[in-house]
């Protein structure tokens, strides 16, 4: 083979690798790009399905939003006096002498032997007392913020992390009565204006139906934990099912809620509890109704704005959260 041969064989050669080289650099900036923007960027979501619903006090004037009845959705017995907070290590009360805006949280922690975990036994008298907070105070994809960030900015006496809605797959979004996403792409956790709250299937959901029936909040993780004869769920697979911090919401009757949160993956201390013993621990807390939400190093408890549990690995932002407020001291 001649010099000048073997010059334009090295010279197409060179052509090719620089070609080739350039090709992976290209693939490999738009896969950066298509990353950054889908999985790292916050992105707000287009405005919700519907404007949020006007604001009425129980009892005065409003239609479908004013709680039916006496607007009360539970009653229990309060000192007679005027209006107090009393608030203790493990318990806030708001007393009232007409008990229109009774409310009261008891702060419990408790051992199995193999994990420790946090109860907030809840008890209002007005369903907007029971909300939601979206991380960045915006609806969207990859915003987060801390549980306790979030519970201290909207004033929680009481809160959990919530579902996780701007991660992963998108599923049916119900936030303070407002309808940001319709789709469901896993069976729904519904409370509605009425103080109740049910698992709606995935293949019987329909935002609007729900919507119709006073829908106030909708989640979307699960599983659902309790069958619908009131027994616990059990038979759970997959990985999700094994032993790791867990965050639920559990409903006993309107205007009677628990959250619940499991420390775990943390040796000498919890280790986290599978989601059979999730499911015998939310009925034995007597819950008609539980909920699984987001959990692993989501699981965070917080009340009077500290948190209670012990997150693992130091804890990690959440999308939103379910909080308890004084509805008449709301911001």
């Amino acid at each position: 083979m001649t010099k000048n041969k073997r010059k334009r064989r090295n010279s197409r050669l060179t052509a090719m690798l620089r070609s080739f080289a350039a090709d992976i650099l290209l693939v490999g900036l738009t896969l950066v790009v298509f990353a950054y923007f889908h999985h790292v960027r916050p992105i707000q979501y287009e405005p919700p399905v519907q404007p949020d619903p006007p604001i009425v006090e129980p009892g005065g004037e409003g239609g479908e939003d004013s709680p039916a009845g006496d607007g009360i959705l539970y009653h229990f017995d309060v000192d007679s006096k005027e209006k107090n907070v009393e608030v203790t290590k493990d318990s806030y009360t708001v007393y009232q002498t007409d008990k229109s805006k009774t409310l009261k949280v008891t702060l419990t922690q408790a051992n199995d032997g193999r994990n420790t975990y946090y109860v907030e036994d809840i008890l209002i008298s007005d369903y907007r007392c029971l909300r939601n907070a979206f991380a960045r105070g915006k609806y969207g994809r990859s915003l987060g913020e801390r549980t306790l960030a979030l519970s201290i900015e909207y004033n929680a006496i009481a809160a959990i992390n919530g579902d996780t809605y701007g991660w992963g797959k998108p599923s049916a979004v119900i936030r303070n009565g407002v309808l940001y996403r319709a789709e469901a792409t896993a069976d729904i956790c519904v409370m509605y204006k009425d103080g109740t709250m049910a698992v709606v299937p995935q293949a019987k959901f329909n935002a609007e139906d729900e919507m119709a029936k006073g829908a106030w909040q909708a989640w979307s993780f699960g599983p659902s934990l309790i069958k619908s004869d009131g027994t616990p769920g059990s038979g759970f697979s997959g990985y999700l099912a094994g032993e790791h911090p867990r965050t639920a919401i559990g409903y006993i009757e309107p205007g009677h809620y628990v959250f619940v949160v499991v420390d775990g993956r943390q040796s000498g201390y919890s280790v986290g509890m599978t989601l059979d013993e999730l499911a015998e621990l939310m009925c034995s807390l007597g819950c008609k109704v539980a909920y699984n939400l987001d959990g692993g190093a989501t699981s965070e408890m917080t009340f009077n704005k500290v948190t209670v549990n012990r997150p693992s690995a130091g804890g990690r932002n959440t999308s939103d959260i379910i909080y308890i407020t004084d509805w008449e001291g709301r911001q």
